[in-house]
């Protein structure tokens, strides 16, 4: 549970940067017409939501250490298509990087499932309570890492924002790695 809530704010994090910002982003990179400016956003929960069934497809066929590892690579896929095109002032494929991180998130969401399924009948609240407090660390981090980071990569606004995707990803998978799950998942 502690490895699954500690996940949870680090990946985690990635949902209110790509939320905060991605409307932003979206002006920022669309010419006169800036009505298309939060479909990155909506791109985001697109990806969560058509994200959903497959992430727990692949982790119950891989295991949920490898799973969700998987699903930081995902993450930081996204994050490095969003930046590279943040770079290239590519409109679509800045959505399309969000997609991408919403469907990694859909791994994220799995979380508190999966500390749930592994904790002993009297501790399983307590399993997801872990993992949900983990998401109220997110809250706290995704948004204070977008103040430190949006400008890190100036003249580009945001891309550092997004480049940091792709190391909170990285640093999700190594915390994962060190996961050990009850039984046969």
């Amino acid at each position: 549970a502690i490895i699954f809530a500690i996940s949870q704010a680090i990946v985690g994090s990635a949902a209110p940067i790509s939320i905060s910002i991605g409307g932003l982003a979206g002006y920022y990179l669309l010419d006169a017409d800036k009505s298309l400016a939060t479909l990155p956003v909506t791109g985001y929960t697109v990806g969560v939501a058509v994200g959903a069934i497959p992430a727990a497809a692949i982790i119950k066929a891989t295991g949920q250490r490898a799973g969700f590892m998987v699903g930081c690579g995902v993450t930081a896929l996204g994050g490095a298509l969003a930046a590279a095109a943040l770079f290239g002032a590519n409109f679509v494929l800045f959505a399309i990087g969000l997609l991408i991180i919403g469907l990694g998130g859909a791994f994220v969401q799995q979380f508190r499932f999966a500390a749930a399924d592994n904790a002993p009948a009297a501790f399983k609240a307590k399993a997801i309570s872990f993992v949900l407090a983990g998401g109220v660390i997110t809250a706290i981090l995704g948004p204070q890492i977008v103040i430190f980071t949006r400008e890190l990569l100036a003249p580009v606004m945001f891309a550092g924002s997004f480049v940091s995707v792709i190391g909170l990803a990285a640093v999700g998978a190594v915390i994962l790695s060190f996961l050990r799950v009850r039984g046969a998942m």
